[in-house]
């Protein structure tokens, strides 16, 4: 089943190279917004002033940059998240309305995926920041361990236990993304809101638990076999790194296809 899944999700992908069109126009977007945020924070004309300095003189130079700049670089920042965050989501909508087409066999459009945005925006913005909080629960909890339990007599950190909570602590952080994984894919195919969404993907981890971790290990090896042939290509000379993006989006474009297919068949 998983092997027919894997190909048909490839072969769908470069037979829909449109999908990739949000993910390009996304990442395009934010580099502008990046540089936007970095010339009105200051950062942009700092790095250009200080080119050819010692690594010395430029940590101390920005020491001062940041104590003088902090509060412009802090709403500079908060500014870039919000923007990106809900023009991410708009991105989002549309790529998945267009998957979901792709996985029913029909036709994508631009256009209609457009005009389904609205029915979905929210659904997403709710479902992100759901999640956000979940998560951050999670951190919290950790960090509230490492502050009681990972210090010493002396008050330093104990090592041992520290290194104990912080893999445990990575290893909760890829649970939750595991059990979430389908999340997408569950919203935009049976059309649910976020919390119907989170319950469906409990739900599923819940009653297709080694299935659903026989689809993780097939993206994990596929993400890392990909994300070595990226690397080989960013070394390239002249669009090495234009290529090694590109093979990152359609990656990521593909992983989020898989899932789709995979969940479409039942996992």
């Amino acid at each position: 089943m998983q092997k027919r899944v894997y190909v048909r999700s490839w072969k769908a992908l470069f037979n829909n190279l449109l999908l990739l069109l949000p993910d390009i126009v996304y990442t395009i977007f934010s580099i502008f917004v990046a540089i936007f945020f970095g010339y009105t924070s200051g950062i942009v004309q700092f790095i250009t002033s200080n080119i050819g300095l010692n690594i010395g003189d430029v940590i101390n130079l920005f020491t001062d940059f940041l104590r003088q700049n902090i509060f412009k670089i802090i709403v500079s920042v908060i500014g870039f998240i919000i923007v990106t965050f809900f023009v991410g989501v708009g991105r989002d909508v549309i790529k998945y309305v267009m998957m979901k087409e792709v996985v029913e066999d029909k036709k994508i459009s631009l256009k209609k995926a457009w005009n389904e945005k609205k029915k979905f925006y929210l659904h997403v913005v709710r479902l992100k920041v759901k999640l956000f909080f979940i998560y951050a629960v999670v951190s919290l909890i950790f960090g509230m361990l490492v502050s009681f339990l990972g210090l010493n007599d002396e008050g330093g950190y104990n090592i041992a236990v520290l290194s104990i909570l912080l893999v445990l602590m990575f290893f909760a952080i890829l649970f939750l993304h595991i059990i979430f994984m389908f999340r997408y894919a569950i919203m935009f195919r049976k059309e649910y809101d976020s919390n119907k969404t989170i319950k469906e993907s409990l739900n599923l981890f819940k009653n297709k638990f080694v299935k659903v971790m026989l689809v993780f290990l097939i993206l994990l090896l596929t993400w890392i076999v990909g994300g070595i042939f990226s690397v080989y290509v960013s070394s390239l000379p002249l669009f090495g790194a234009f290529f090694s993006i590109l093979i990152g989006l359609i990656l990521s474009l593909w992983i989020d296809l898989y899932l789709f297919y995979s969940y479409e068949a039942k996992i």
